[in-house]
């Protein structure tokens, strides 16, 4: 019962902010989000669309304030386009790297921007009643992004940590897989995010 009780006291003093970003250190996390992006296409077409994201993940400091890490990313999204008056219902997947800097502003807060790159696999189908008979019963869609992830965190008084900020992502790469197609584009998307984190320090 000693031990335990010594080791829980040691992690907790893990979790508290004056080890954040220290050599050694990992971040448990998980992540929920809100998106919105707009994708406009060469031919002048523009879908709009909103998604939820959820990642689980992980971030560990390889030198003092600097961690490296990823999350896998569970979407559900909608779209709507502007053409065609149709929508569709979209599940997908994610995988995004990322490293992270560690800024300390205040005993129990810290600012740790984070550059990312974030491969997305998307399958689209039609919903509702209004649908194009031009479309195809399914649509599946490949995305590469880069972005910037500006997060507060907050080191509450039980170990844990709670973060907040914008996700600002711009698709650099894109491949659209439809019935007897397979088409890579322009279609470039920026998508604003407001990300909430919760995790702790190990």
């Amino acid at each position: 019962m000693i031990a335990v009780g010594l080791l829980s006291h040691i992690i907790a003093l893990s979790l508290s902010v004056g080890t954040l970003g220290d050599v050694g250190t990992w971040m448990p996390q998980g992540s929920v989000a809100f998106a919105y992006a707009s994708n406009k296409m060469p031919s002048g077409e523009r879908y709009d669309s909103y998604r939820l994201d959820a990642s689980p993940g992980v971030l560990y400091f390889l030198k003092h304030g600097i961690g490296v890490g990823g999350s896998i990313g569970f979407l559900w999204g909608r779209e709507f386009s502007s053409v065609t008056a149709s929508s569709s219902q979209s599940v997908g997947l994610s995988i995004r790297p990322e490293i992270a800097y560690n800024i300390p502003l205040r005993d129990q807060i810290a600012l740790m921007p984070r550059l990312w790159a974030r491969y997305v696999f998307e399958r689209q189908e039609p919903v509702g009643l209004v649908q194009s008979v031009f479309e195809p019963p399914s649509v599946d869609m490949h995305r590469v992004t880069l972005g910037l992830f500006l997060p507060v965190f907050y080191a509450m008084q039980n170990g844990v940590f709670f973060g907040m900020g914008p996700d600002i992502g711009f698709d650099v790469l894109s491949r659209v897989q439809r019935q007897m197609s397979d088409v890579s584009h322009g279609a470039l998307a920026i998508e604003v995010q407001l990300r909430i984190v919760v995790g702790g320090w190990l």
